[in-house]
C-alpha cells in the first residue's frame, strides 16, 4: 500500500461522454468529499475544485 500525493500533469482530459461529463461536473460542485477507485483526469478535477479527495489506486505504473 502507499499512501501519498500524486503529482499529475496538468493537460489531464475528462474521458466521459458529454452527457455524463456534465453529471460529474454538477455533482462535484455540490459535494465537499470525492472518494474513486482508480485515478485519473476525474481526480484532477475533483481535486482543482478543492475537494477533499481519496483516491484508490491498484495500477503500479500509474503510482510511479
Amino acid at each position: 500500500m502507499k499512501l501519498g500525493i500524486l503529482n499529475m500533469p496538468d493537460d489531464y482530459t475528462l474521458t466521459f461522454s458529454p452527457a455524463r461529463k456534465e453529471v460529474f461536473t454538477e455533482s462535484i460542485k455540490n459535494s465537499n468529499f470525492y472518494l474513486e477507485y482508480g485515478s485519473g483526469g476525474s481526480t484532477h478535477y475533483a481535486a482543482e475544485q478543492s475537494k477533499f479527495v481519496i483516491s484508490v489506486e491498484s495500477d503500479q505504473e500509474w503510482l510511479n
